[in-house]
């Protein structure tokens, strides 16, 4: 069973990263289509639905943790304490 502290929290980094993520995308977006001459509508339509799915797609992987990043080398403060063996 999930603990509703988990949920929430789950659910506070999902809206923290909606926010900053989304807010972001659609800044660039908005530049790009600026920048875009107005006689290229299919190239606009294309430009703001590839917007759309990054805006989707990006702030749920972030919030899952499956974005590509450098991973630490070091222990956790959770596995320094725990004295694995794992750990160096």
């Amino acid at each position: 069973m999930i603990s509703y502290l988990s949920l929430t929290s789950g659910a506070i980094f999902l809206w923290l990263n909606l926010t900053i993520i989304g807010t972001s995308t659609a800044l660039l977006t908005v530049t790009a289509l600026r920048l875009l001459p107005p006689g290229m509508p299919r190239l606009r339509y294309l430009a703001a639905l590839a917007a759309f799915c990054a805006a989707l797609i990006l702030p749920v992987l972030a919030t899952l943790g499956l974005t590509a990043g450098p991973k630490s080398s070091t222990p956790s403060a959770s596995e320094a304490r725990s004295g694995s063996p794992y750990t160096r």
